[in-house]
């Protein structure tokens, strides 16, 4: 069993939230109601795993990852290959940040069923975290190719793609994904960051506009969308975007640093200084933070 669950941060050490959101791992999905066991027993193995696999799946989706762990590893003594247990373990091991033990698991789950696009993803995105990107991008491929209509591989595949510089690719990846999905918040989220980086910005500030309109807590685009419309001159617009995702997101350190800069635009010097130091407080030594107290003290002078 992985030792802890990985944090991982959205910030950027620049004023946008420019990493993507988190890749999508193909989840285990609860299919029927799941009947606890009765007392008597059952001669059965087949009836034995599939009513042990029903109750680690209720674990795993209510975040029990331990439990639900050992429950999959009970699975196994009593079936070795059983497919969906060993890619839940892979799952769980992603979940946790031991992307290592995860490979492992996800390589045993397509030696038992290649053609499982769900397992190819997720391979992926293991390899991906252990910094295999080329190796990441071919199971990303094989995932589409079993299923074409797969939106979070094409999501997924764009995020990879970025990373390794092929932004026009990305961007094509994404509006697969949307195509396909077109309630699918996190690829308009995507490519929405990577429209900033080509300077695309009225395309970009278009998809956190979709990011929003389907998830009006996405903190992360509204900070984004906040930073769009402060370089378009529209400060009073930008402050709304940042207050929101403060109320989202409390602790949002680069949110409380754009909104402290687009009070300077606006002269409210006071609530400027306010928000830098509020920055400072979540994130101590950012540079862009401590250049904007200093100014926001001597305009206020």
């Amino acid at each position: 069993m992985p030792k802890e669950i990985a944090k991982t941060s959205e910030e950027p050490k620049s004023s946008y939230s420019v990493k993507p959101s988190a890749r999508s791992l193909a989840t285990p999905k609860k299919k029927t109601p799941v009947k606890k066991p009765v007392a008597k027993k059952s001669g059965n193995k087949k009836d034995q795993v599939s009513i042990l696999f029903g109750q680690a799946l209720e674990l795993h989706l209510q975040g029990k990852l331990k439990k639900a762990w050992s429950l999959y590893q009970e699975i196994l003594k009593v079936q070795p290959k059983y497919f969906d247990a060993i890619h839940s373990m892979g799952l769980i091991a992603s979940q946790m940040g031991d992307f290592a033990m995860a490979i492992k698991l996800f390589d045993q789950a397509i030696t038992i069923d290649p053609k499982n696009p769900q397992a190819h993803n997720n391979m992926a995105n293991g390899l991906s975290g252990m910094g295999k990107r080329v190796d990441a991008l071919a199971h990303f491929d094989t995932a589409i190719s079993l299923e074409p209509n797969y939106a979070e591989a094409f999501n997924n595949r764009g995020i990879l793609l970025r990373s390794l510089n092929g932004i026009k690719e990305a961007i094509e990846s994404y509006n697969k994904a949307i195509s396909l999905n077109p309630n699918f918040a996190e690829a308009y989220f995507n490519r929405g960051n990577a429209f900033v980086e080509t300077g695309q910005l009225i395309q970009a500030l278009q998809s956190y506009d979709s990011a929003i309109n389907l998830n009006s807590d996405h903190a992360a685009a509204l900070n984004n969308r906040g930073v769009i419309l402060r370089n378009l001159k529209q400060p009073d617009l930008a402050l709304k975007n940042f207050d929101r995702a403060i109320k989202i997101r409390p602790k949002y350190a680069d949110a409380y640093n754009n909104r402290g800069y687009t009070m300077l635009d606006l002269k409210q010097y006071a609530r400027a200084l306010a928000s830098f130091e509020k920055a400072l407080i979540l994130k101590s030594k950012d540079p862009s933070a401590l250049e904007g107290k200093a100014l926001a003290k001597k305009a206020g002078k």
